[in-house]
């Protein structure tokens, strides 16, 4: 309002700091909104609402939105999508909201290239799904910018958020939404080629509905099982985290190292896996959907049989008084420091009379 009087008053010298009012305003009111939701997902009062809705209409409907967007970086923009698609059941504001931050992200980091939109339908377990995914000919990351590019206010690296801008709360809750629908989302890259970014949620979206392993995006292989079990030995870490792209290089990681590991993909799958194979020590996530680190870490200390195994908490939540005192050994924050996480370990290892964990120098 007030650069519009400026501009009416021609008082032009006002203009550009108005302008720059504007512009800090809407990034303030995003970043609110985003904290916002990120602290009701955490704390579990999201609420999905849940309607029919025509899936090519909506597609329709965000790439009309980010036109602007999308001509800014002079890319060449595609969209893969059947008019006869039809309709899915789930939240269509957080469907959008996804895809509005996927292809923003897409346009953002890609300059006169390409974006591809594809939406397709997909079958699996009996199960229909419906396949969002982004494709751009952008900058790319490396596997060490993929494995923390699903934290919150975590970017590729800071240079990353020194030239392009952002809060680097946009991905941490769209695999939320994603994930609070039963679906998930999934990231490869290439350095320097560019990024694929696979939303994947069910056709169908229940009251409820539980997180489910949604299949992997076509020509995709996973090099970690979304539970790797091995069979019990002294040497034996359990990781627990929700985030494939933490488990993986954890495992890669300790597993080069010369320990065996078994991962899950959540806390009651992790305390099934502990009761299971009594490992030496637990890695343990703290924001997971269901079954939280908190309330894993309390089961695992109230019972007997599990109470004395280490426990290492490694997330971004930093609540390290609340970790020691409901039993915690150590406690990290993400992203992973390797040599921090290296020193624990030993320093676990040797508290123990069985032969030392880790082989690395």
């Amino acid at each position: 309002m007030l650069q519009e009087e400026a501009e009416d008053l021609e008082q032009t010298a006002f203009v550009p700091d108005l302008q720059k009012i504007h512009t800090a305003g809407k990034h303030l009111l995003t970043l609110i909104n985003d904290i916002l939701d990120l602290s009701k997902i955490e704390a579990g009062k999201m609420t999905l609402c849940l309607e029919m809705f025509d899936v090519p209409s909506m597609v329709h409907d965000v790439t009309t939105t980010l036109g602007p967007v999308i001509d800014k970086s002079r890319n060449t923009f595609q969209v893969v999508c059947d008019e006869t698609l039809g309709s899915m059941r789930a939240d269509v504001t957080r469907v959008w909201q996804v895809l509005v931050n996927l292809l923003s992200n897409a346009c953002k980091f890609t300059e006169e290239g390409t974006v591809t939109l594809t939406v397709t339908p997909q079958q699996s377990a009996g199960k229909a799904w419906i396949s969002f995914q982004i494709t751009d000919t952008g900058i790319g990351m490396t596997a060490e910018q993929q494995g923390r590019l699903f934290q919150a206010f975590a970017q590729a690296d800071g240079s990353t958020t020194r030239k392009y801008g952002g809060t680097g709360l946009g991905l941490a809750i769209s695999r939320q939404f994603c994930r609070l629908m039963g679906g998930d989302l999934t990231v490869t890259s290439v350095y320097g080629q560019g990024s694929t970014f696979t939303a994947m949620l069910p056709a169908i979206v229940e009251e409820n509905e539980s997180i489910s392993e949604p299949p992997l995006p076509q020509g995709i292989t996973s090099s970690v099982p979304p539970t790797a079990v091995v069979s019990a030995d002294d040497s034996l870490v359990l990781v627990i985290d929700d985030d494939v792209h933490v488990r993986e290089l954890t495992y890669h990681f300790l597993s080069k190292a010369g320990v065996h590991v078994a991962t899950a993909p959540g806390g009651e799958e992790g305390l099934q896996l502990a009761r299971h194979l009594h490992p030496q020590t637990i890695i343990l996530d703290v924001m997971m959907p269901g079954t939280d680190g908190w309330d894993v870490l309390r089961s695992l200390k109230t019972d007997p049989t599990l109470m004395d195994i280490p426990v290492i908490m490694l997330t971004i939540v930093d609540d390290k008084p609340r970790a020691y005192a409901l039993g915690a050994a150590a406690y990290l924050t993400k992203p992973v420091n390797w040599g921090e996480l290296t020193a624990i370990l030993r320093a676990q290892s040797s508290n123990t009379d069985e032969q030392p964990m880790l082989n690395v120098a």
